[in-house]
């Protein structure tokens, strides 16, 4: 029989290891780094997000396929239609479009939108 080798046990293992000096900085922040008073919530010019009144599925029209119809309280601007639907899209994975003052999302997807 064969004799057995040593199996690769890590980073430590390695007599030469290139990327041993870069693990341990990735983790330390730099020294001079800026302090910033606000928090890391994105821009300050962002629209607030419109409150959803119903969400109803709908195929009349529409070639048989199913949509979810999500309707808003009050009278969101487009800003705010675009940002909701940017992050209803990323976050239940379909396609979707705004029409009227309503976003029309690909599928049923009414118990999501709840929960979203």
């Amino acid at each position: 029989m064969a004799k057995k080798t040593e199996r690769w046990q890590g980073d430590d293992f390695c007599i030469d290891n290139p990327f041993a000096a870069l693990s341990k900085s990735v983790d330390a922040k730099p020294q001079n780094a800026p302090v910033s008073s606000k928090s890391d919530a994105g821009p300050a010019d962002a629209p607030k997000m419109p409150v959803v009144r119903s969400a109803r599925i709908e195929r009349a029209h529409r070639s048989g396929k199913t949509v979810t119809i999500v309707a808003f309280s009050g009278n969101p601007d487009k800003a705010q239609l675009t940002a909701w639907l940017k992050k209803a899209k990323a976050a239940l994975g379909c396609g979707g479009t705004i029409e009227d003052d309503c976003v029309v999302l690909q599928g049923d997807r009414t118990d999501r939108v709840r929960s979203l």
